[in-house]
């Protein structure tokens, strides 16, 4: 996996400890500022860590540092 993809959990199966995992590619240009879907997959819970830059999670307050409207 390179640098600029990432994965984000979309469903769980806890007792089969699988997910579905949306792997991104980050945006690098600021004419185009959406990260681009790469493909989806279902992987064991135990190959999987949290990103080093990313580690939000559900309820979590964040706030908006740009504007790319």
């Amino acid at each position: 996996m390179k640098h600029r993809e990432y994965g984000v959990v979309q469903r769980v199966d806890h007792h089969g400890r699988t997910a579905i995992v949306n792997w991104y590619r980050t945006y690098t240009s600021t004419d185009e500022p959406v990260p681009q879907l790469l493909y989806e997959s279902e992987m064991s819970v135990y190959d999987l860590k949290d990103h080093p830059d990313f580690q939000y999670r559900p309820g979590t307050v964040v706030i908006r540092v740009a504007n790319f409207t």
